[in-house]
């Protein structure tokens, strides 16, 4: 399947993309939808109706590793590394715990009890190249605060440390890596043994990504290639539009699908036009924020550490206050974040 981006050639973009930098992951491995954890709960928690919307920091956020394996994918020969008959995806999942939230929102604590009630909208979120979900902890862990459920695989051929290097060739299984997450945590909400057990809301999920990720999660809710029809909101930090051998072609499933794309209009890897390209192919409601002077880095590790990481990371979290939960005035809300903020963003 040939891969193409708007305005540049693939074998460009994997040269930009090899510089996105790295950091050590520290999620843990194991089977299919047979999949495995590092703990087990008998704690229940506490109990709270988790599907009306909330501020960051509400809730104390627990922390679970688990691995699943997709046997009906093979993970491809690359680099002189041999093709593997099944794919796993290394995943950190983040979510409302019971217990006293901490005054700093990032604090995660493993294996924590998690906070029972009506169910989490879930967000899946994937990482930039040579990077893991771990290094975006910090702004997941806001999220999971304000009463998430967060899963931030490691793509198999795109993480930090893959062997044999990266293979940017293997965005095109991505969105597949994706729908198949989000097949293996509705098993796991519905598991009376799973400590995710009545937590996730499955009705209601929001993909999100940085870079590679971001590209990945356009896919995922707009390409006709592989759009997921259950997927209710997009989140696109420093992403552009590939087509996957489709062309510029969105899925119908896409038309009313909401999405915030966050640039900065000085990114030195992918373009801030390739992002304004990519929002202006879609035909659902769409908010740009650009950040002004901002890098391909800029706002989306942080959480609320830096000013313009705390605005993007309170922008995203009102968003999908507004499309998982259905708070009102959106528009108002995103713009007086902003002009709180003095952080210098445009909205449109």
């Amino acid at each position: 399947m040939k891969i193409r981006a708007i305005g540049a050639g693939f074998c460009a973009l994997a040269l930009v993309l090899s510089g996105c930098g790295s950091s050590k992951d520290s999620t843990t491995s194991d089977s299919k939808a047979k999949s495995t954890t590092t703990q087990s709960h008998s704690d229940e928690g506490d109990s709270v109706d988790l599907g009306v919307s909330h501020e960051i920091g509400s809730y104390a956020v627990g922390r679970i590793d688990q691995s699943f394996v997709d046997d009906s994918r093979v993970t491809p020969a690359h680099g002189g590394q041999p093709e593997v008959e099944s794919r796993t995806l290394n995943t950190m999942i983040l979510y409302p715990a019971a217990g006293t939230a901490p005054a700093d929102p990032s604090e995660v604590t493993q294996d924590a009890a998690p906070l029972k009630g009506s169910g989490s909208p879930l967000i899946v979120f994937g990482h930039g190249s040579t990077r893991a979900g771990v290094d975006y902890i910090k702004t997941l862990a806001a999220w999971a605060s304000a009463g998430y459920v967060v899963a931030a695989p490691n793509f198999p051929l795109s993480q930090t440390d893959t062997p044999g290097g990266t293979n940017y060739g293997d965005l095109n299984e991505q969105p597949s890596d994706v729908s198949f997450l989000i097949d293996s945590i509705d098993a796991l909400a519905t598991d009376k043994d799973s400590p995710l057990n009545g937590l996730v809301d499955i009705g209601h999920i929001g993909i999100g990504g940085q870079s590679f990720g971001a590209i990945t999660a356009v896919a995922t809710g707009f390409n006709a290639c592989c759009a997921d029809d259950r997927i209710d909101a997009v989140t696109v930090f420093a992403g552009i539009w590939m087509d996957l051998g489709s062309g510029n072609e969105t899925a119908r499933s896409g038309d009313d699908l909401p999405a915030l794309f966050v640039h900065g209009d000085d990114d030195e890897v992918l373009p801030y036009e390739g992002g304004r390209a990519a929002a202006d192919l879609l035909k659902g409601p769409t908010t740009f924020a650009t950040i002004v002077g901002g890098s391909h880095d800029d706002g989306y590790f942080g959480g609320l550490d830096d000013p313009t990481d705390e605005v993007v990371t309170r922008l995203t979290t009102a968003f999908y206050n507004s499309t998982l939960r259905g708070a009102a005035d959106l528009d108002a809300t995103l713009a007086k974040i902003v002009a709180d903020s003095g952080v210098d963003i445009k909205l449109d």
